[in-house]
């Protein structure tokens, strides 16, 4: 491929994606609730998804570095991710907490 076939694949991805991201992301959140996911593990799935995004353009924007080569919206789509992984994790904990209380122990019969 040419150099400027190359940059014109990469223009036309880095056109399609934030679309793409766009039509997936809510179909996941409705996705998710209907499978009755707790809600904390929806939102930190949802931080999840707009942080690492957000970190992902922001290399393309040009805009004022802070830090080595990150940028302030580099250093909140980081926070982002941070807590919804925190939201996701301590989430699917509670939930699996929780299931276990609803179900009742297993007893031995005595013969």
């Amino acid at each position: 491929m040419s150099r400027a076939g190359a940059v014109i694949g990469s223009l036309v991805w880095l056109a399609l994606a934030p679309g793409t991201l766009a039509l997936y992301v809510p179909w996941a959140l409705t996705r998710w609730r209907r499978q009755h996911v707790p809600d904390r593990v929806v939102l930190g799935r949802y931080f999840l998804l707009a942080g690492s995004t957000r970190f992902a353009i922001e290399f393309i924007r040009v805009n004022t570095r802070i830090l080595g080569p990150l940028t302030l919206a580099h250093l909140i789509s980081l926070v982002l991710i941070a807590i919804g992984t925190v939201m996701v994790l301590r989430g699917q904990c509670l939930h699996r907490t929780d299931a276990e209380k609803k179900t009742p122990a297993k007893t031995i019969e005595a013969k």
